[in-house]
C-alpha cells in the first residue's frame, strides 16, 4: 500500500448523527445508533439523514468500527504507516 501512496485514512466519523466506534462498557450505543433505518421498518435504529442507507453488508451505511479494528488503525497510525484525516 505504501508503494501505491495508499496511506491516507479519511475517517468520517461526523458525516450522520451515528455513533459508530464500539465501547465495551457501553453496548448500547452501537446496538442502536450504529444502525439506520426507514420509518416503516421494525427495531432500533435510527432514521437516515443523508440517505446512506439501511444495509449492513455494504462499505457504506449502518455500520460501525470494532473495537479490535480501531486497535489495529491505531497501530499504524502510531507506526507511521497511516495518516488519519478524521471529517
Amino acid at each position: 500500500m505504501h508503494y501505491f501512496k495508499l496511506n491516507k485514512f479519511h475517517l468520517n466519523i461526523t458525516d450522520d448523527e451515528g455513533w459508530r466506534i464500539e465501547i465495551p462498557g457501553l453496548p448500547e450505543l452501537t446496538d442502536v445508533s450504529s444502525k439506520e433505518g426507514t420509518l416503516l421498518m421494525r427495531g432500533d435504529h435510527l432514521n437516515p439523514a443523508y440517505g446512506s442507507g439501511s444495509k449492513t453488508n455494504m462499505l457504506f451505511g449502518s455500520r460501525d468500527l470494532k473495537r479490535m479494528n480501531l486497535l489495529k488503525l491505531l497501530n499504524m497510525l502510531m507506526k507511521g504507516i497511516l495518516k488519519l484525516y478524521p471529517k
